[in-house]
């Protein structure tokens, strides 16, 4: 009964702490979070291997849980399957190590491991993957054997619940394939222990046994029907139909993806250091007990071999699997580590002990109950054991929110995974989808972007029914959306793209800002919507005048964000080439935010500013605190940095 009230309360404060810290919405757009957020609420298809488990699980939950939009639902659902992780972790740990104080230690530290957290407070697949882990080996050690014990001569769990859990494993990801070789050495070990000669070999016996639980092993597999029956219906999310077996078998094979274990893929990144990735994880002094807990115990020595090759398989496949966010890939390692974690706080509590015995023998003078001195002991080693992690936990916990972004930085390549722990407040993501979508955009007009950057539209237009109506284009190599322009242009659609694009100039095409986004025109086609005209245009250089200018503030959810926009007024051919700066100045004339670039979010150089033309510009500066501030528009030559031109805007508060 104790231990269920600690198993319990330990997945209840780690619910508590990972709803605390969950993501409020969408948070990331190029990495598989996203995806899901969208994936789960509309019965979609994700990336190979389509995982249908998770799927379906994770529509139920953002049917069923009353809170927030439907990524935070799906976010809640890995809070769930996380905290449920640790609840049955501190059980295995007492399975393996049978002392009480190491295994609610060890299973806290994996808790509130950086690496394990990150993935709780987000839509992902690792934390149900991890609860499967550690449901297959607490099933696997079930030590409870069959009525006829003769007859099976292993543990009840082993023919039936461990082949039915496997099964539904696969269903969810295919990693759960690398349990398998140690499940078996366990399995195998335990038989030939356990075995009982005088009974007999039954060769029917067994061989019903075996039928059984392939049979329960392969039935989960069905699962898998959902990807196909959803494949004559919708695409995936990259767009892929899966409506013929080819298609079909190569998505949840997941075939292409070998490529990030034999160095062919073009994403194949560096593997991460496993040794300070442990450190990272658990604090110097618990890794270090790791490792002393990886030297075989005489009692457990079964258990130990199928624990260490497991832990040997996934180091060894996390090593190899490289892609851009290979940490990941190292939480069963986490997770199997802190059994080695428990395992060596047993032995050093017992060498701990054993010492003060032999003092006590020797006649050494140990006032009081030998249990206050075992009980001084566990203290002393949590205290010690936990100090590092728990301070990185309180830092991790108390930190403040994200300040404010554009969306040219939310919207940014090639930034590294994001795997902070706690996602309080961030709402950076979700603000520039919302900006993009209540600009004026035309009814039926075609936004062109990244997978990603799609994807993140098209979550606001299934879940929230916002802008339904607009033609969402997915093209990731620059030759198709300079097509996919093309072919819109071409169908008399209002047309804008959500990052620069060369080689549209080239084709006669023009380029204004409206928002975040790049509204790509002809010659021919009326410019965007403009800022309110000046009184007066100011000539900033003899070739440009500024006919229009505003500022304003944009809806963000922390902090501000001050958009600035202007219309360029085109009187004479350019010859240098120009840079703007965009400036916010506070009381004492002192720069708090700044945009230097090209104008038109980087997509118009002024070499290409005809005479006569009429450019709509927009920059976007993010800021904290208070007012008065001053917006300042600079022209400089991008040559020596020279001023050509500025003008100051009226200011705010």
């Amino acid at each position: 009964m104790k231990d269920r009230v600690i198993s319990w309360g330990l997945g209840i404060a780690s619910l508590a702490l990972y709803v605390a810290t969950a993501a409020p919405t969408v948070v990331t757009v190029f990495d598989d979070s996203l995806e899901f957020q969208v994936v789960l609420p509309t019965l979609g298809i994700a990336h190979p291997t389509g995982y249908p488990l998770y799927t379906l699980l994770g529509w139920l939950s953002t049917r069923l849980l009353p809170f927030g939009d439907a990524a935070y639902r799906a976010n809640l659902f890995s809070a769930l399957t996380a905290s449920l992780t640790v609840v049955l972790l501190y059980r295995l740990l007492l399975r393996v190590v049978g002392g009480r104080m190491p295994a609610l230690l060890a299973a806290a530290l994996f808790a509130i491991s950086p690496l394990w957290w990150s993935q709780a407070t987000l839509a992902e697949v690792y934390a149900l993957h991890g609860l499967f882990v550690v449901a297959l080996w607490l099933v696997a050690f079930d030590e409870r054997t069959a009525p006829d014990a003769g007859r099976w001569a292993l543990p009840v769990a082993v023919p039936i619940a461990l082949p039915l859990l496997s099964g539904l494993a696969l269903t969810h990801h295919r990693m759960t394939l690398l349990l398998a070789p140690g499940l078996a050495l366990w399995v195998g070990l335990r038989w030939w222990d356990s075995r009982r000669p005088a009974r007999g070999f039954r060769p029917v016996a067994w061989l019903k046994v075996a039928l059984l639980a392939a049979l329960l092993l392969l039935a989960p597999l069905l699962l898998y029907a959902y990807v196909w029956l959803r494949g004559q219906a919708i695409p995936t999310t990259a767009g892929v139909w899966l409506n013929t077996w080819p298609a079909f078998w190569q998505h949840i094979s997941a075939s292409a993806y070998g490529a990030f274990l034999t160095g062919s893929s073009a994403s194949r990144g560096a593997s991460p250091d496993i040794v300070q990735l442990l450190l990272a994880q658990f604090g110097p002094l618990a890794a270090l007990l790791g490792l002393w807990g990886l030297f075989p115990w005489p009692l457990h020595w079964r258990r130990w071999a199928a624990l260490a090759l497991t832990l040997a398989i996934q180091a060894a496949f996390a090593l190899s699997y490289r892609t851009a966010d290979a940490e990941v890939f190292f939480l069963p390692v986490t997770l199997l580590f802190s059994l080695f974690i428990a395992a060596g706080l047993v032995q050093a509590q017992d060498a701990a002990l054993l010492l003060l015995a032999q003092w006590r023998r020797a006649g050494l003078p140990l006032p009081g109950r030998f249990a206050w001195y075992r009980a001084a002991v566990q203290a002393a080693l949590a205290l010690l054991v936990a100090w590092v992690p728990a301070h990185q936990a309180w830092a991790a916990l108390t930190v403040a929110p994200p300040g404010p972004q554009t969306c040219e930085q939310a919207l940014a390549v090639g930034k590294p995974p994001d795997l902070t722990p706690n996602r309080r407040g961030d709402w950076r993501v979700a603000d520039c989808a919302q900006d993009i979508l209540s600009q004026p955009l035309e009814p039926g007009a075609a936004v062109i972007g990244l997978l990603g950057e799609i994807t993140l539209l098209r979550y606001y237009q299934q879940t929230a029914g916002q802008r339904p109506d607009l033609l969402t284009l997915v093209a990731d190599a620059e030759d198709d959306r300079r097509a996919a322009v093309l072919a819109t242009l071409a169908e008399g659609r209002p047309t804008y793209l959500l990052r620069p694009l060369d080689g549209l100039l080239a084709s006669g095409l023009a380029l204004d800002a409206v928002g975040p986004l790049l509204r790509v025109r002809t010659t021919t086609m009326a410019p965007a919507p403009e800022p309110p005209a000046l009184a007066q245009p100011v000539a900033i250089t003899p070739q440009v005048e500024i006919a229009s200018a505003a500022s304003w503030p944009v809806s963000v959810h922390q902090g501000r964000v001050q958009r600035i926009g202007i219309v360029w007024q085109v009187t004479a051919a350019i010859t240098d080439t120009l840079q703007v700066s965009a400036r916010l100045l506070d009381a004492a004339g002192q720069i708090v935010a700044q945009y230097d670039g090209e104008p038109v979010h980087r997509a118009r150089p002024t070499l290409t500013w005809r005479p006569g033309e009429r450019i709509v510009d927009v920059y976007d500066l993010p800021l904290q605190g208070q007012g008065p501030f001053t917006p300042l528009l600079i022209l400089y030559r991008a040559a020596d940095g020279r001023e050509v031109g500025r003008l100051a805007l009226p200011g705010f508060d």
